[in-house]
C-alpha cells in the first residue's frame, strides 16, 4: 500500500513482506535483484543507514508496477527525507500533506485487517508483557519464528491502531483490554486469522512436548438450538480466563487458547 502517511522504507517492506508471505524462501537478495539493487545497499536502505534519489525512486516504482499517483507519492516520501535542500524537502512535506486524504483515507482500515488477519500482531501485544521483553523487530522475530521485516511492519501497524506505544524509549501495550468485535470485523480478515491459528496448532501438536501444551476434545451429542447458547458460554470462558491471568506480574510466555466447537457431521458451503 503506497500511503503519504508511511514511509517509503515501510512502503519497500510491504512489498518484500507481501512476496514472503506467497513463499517463505523468498530473500531479501532475490527481492533485491529484482529491484536492480545490490543486496547489501537494500538492506542499508531498509535500516535507514542509506537513502536514495528521486531518479532511483521512480525506477524502483516502475519495478513495482506503481500507477501515476502511487509513484507521485513515493518519490515525494523520498524527497522528504533525502532532497538536497531543507526548501525541497519541505516542499515535498507540504505536497504529502495536501495528499493525505487520498489512499491514505484507508490506511486504518487497511492496517486493521492485516493486524487482525496476521496471526503474530496480538501475541506481539502480549510479548512486551513478558519478563525479559526486547523491543527489537529482529528479537521480535525470532521469538515468534517471523522475518525480521514481518515483525517490523506489524510493530509499527499496532503503534498506528494504538495498541502499542514507546513510554520511557519502551515499547509498551497501549490498551489493557482489546476484543474485536465480530461483527466489525471482515470476514475474510477472521478467515485468515483462524486458518493460521490452526496451521500453528498443527506445528505445536508435532513439535512440542506434552508439558509445555494440551490438546484435548469433547464429543458429544447436542441439540443444536443451544450453538448460540454454547458459543455465550465459550466466550464467558475466554474473558473469566483472561482476567484470571492478567492478575500475575509475571509473564515469561505468549500462549494460544482456542477452544473449537462444530458439526462433525455435517457439510457446509463455504460463503
Amino acid at each position: 500500500m503506497v500511503s503519504p502517511k508511511l514511509t517509503y522504507r515501510e512502503i519497500i517492506k510491504q512489498e518484500f513482506a507481501k512476496r514472503l508471505k506467497r513463499n517463505p524462501r523468498y530473500s531479501l537478495r532475490a527481492f533485491a535483484i529484482f529491484l536492480g539493487l545490490p543486496s547489501a545497499q537494500l538492506s542499508d536502505i531498509l535500516n535507514a543507514k542509506y537513502g536514495m534519489s528521486a531518479q532511483k525512486a521512480a525506477t524502483l516504482a516502475k519495478k513495482l508496477e506503481y500507477s501515476e499517483q502511487e509513484t507521485e507519492i513515493f518519490c515525494t516520501l523520498v524527497e522528504k527525507e533525502h532532497a538536497r535542500s531543507k526548501a525541497g524537502r519541505d516542499a515535498a512535506a507540504r505536497k504529502l500533506e495536501s495528499l493525505r486524504d487520498g489512499p491514505s483515507r484507508h490506511l486504518l482500515e487497511d492496517d486493521a485487517f492485516e493486524a487482525i488477519s496476521g496471526w503474530y500482531h496480538f501475541p506481539i501485544v502480549e510479548l512486551t508483557r513478558t519478563e525479559g521483553f526486547v523491543g527489537s523487530p529482529a528479537w521480535i522475530g525470532k521469538r515468534l519464528g517471523i522475518s525480521t521485516i514481518e515483525a517490523d511492519l506489524a510493530v509499527e501497524r499496532l503503534k498506528r491502531l494504538g495498541l502499542l506505544k514507546i513510554e520511557n524509549e519502551k515499547l509498551v501495550p497501549s490498551r489493557e483490554f482489546y476484543e474485536s468485535p465480530r461483527q466489525a470485523t471482515p470476514f475474510q480478515a477472521r478467515r485468515n486469522f483462524h486458518t493460521q491459528i490452526l496451521s500453528k496448532a498443527g506445528e505445536a501438536i508435532m513439535t512440542q512436548p506434552l508439558d509445555r501444551r494440551d490438546f484435548s476434545a469433547a464429543i458429544l451429542a447436542i441439540d443444536s438450538r443451544q450453538i448460540s447458547e454454547i458459543r455465550e458460554i465459550i466466550s464467558r470462558f475466554r474473558k473469566e480466563l483472561d482476567q484470571h491471568l492478567e492478575r500475575s506480574d509475571k509473564k515469561d510466555s505468549v500462549y494460544c487458547v482456542s477452544v473449537q466447537l462444530f458439526d462433525l457431521g455435517a457439510s457446509y458451503e463455504v460463503a
